[in-house]
Order: structure tokens, then sequence, then C-alpha cells
């Protein structure tokens, strides 16, 4: 029963985490991705959501192709203030 409580507690930290708000930063950082984003041409920017943390930016959604993925990735990072940028979207039809 010990193990079962040490095993949650990690799992509640990130769980907690997640569900923070931003903090006026982040919101104007995210906004500003998702605007450089959104102006790209030949991007589908309404699958990709952009949330920041502390300066990192989390990009999460599905593209249609790898470019457009290489693409939003090096948006986000020509953002200022961006001091990482997280990848988690995917290429529609890739299955891992």
């Amino acid at each position: 029963m010990a193990i079962a409580k040490y095993l949650c507690l990690p799992a509640l930290a990130i769980l907690l985490s997640a569900c923070a708000t931003q903090t006026p930063a982040d919101a104007a950082l995210s906004a500003a991705v998702e605007q450089q984003i959104n102006e790209e041409a030949g991007l589908e920017s309404d699958h990709i959501t952009v949330r920041a943390d502390n300066g990192t930016v989390y990009l999460d959604g599905l593209v249609d192709t790898a470019a457009e993925q290489g693409q939003a990735e090096d948006i986000a990072r020509s953002v200022p203030g961006v001091r990482q940028v997280i990848d988690l979207t995917g290429v529609r039809g890739n299955t891992y």
C-alpha cells in the first residue's frame, strides 16, 4: 500500500502542474507564437495549439506534412522570448 502512495504523488504533481493557469507573460508568449503561426501561408494553423510555460513553448496537434511540422517549430523558435520549443505535433497518417 505504501508503494502505491509514492507512485501516485508524482502523477498528482504532473496533473496539477498541467492544470495551472498561465502567467500573463506566458499567455502573451503563447499569443505571439499563435499569431506568427496563423500568419504563415500554407500552414494549417487551426490544427495547432500553443502553450507557454516559463519561456518554453509547447506545440500540439496534427499537421498534414513533416514540412509543416518543422515550419511550425521554426516559427515558434523565432518569436522573441521563446527559450525552448517542445514539439508534440504529429503528422496525419503516421502511426507509431
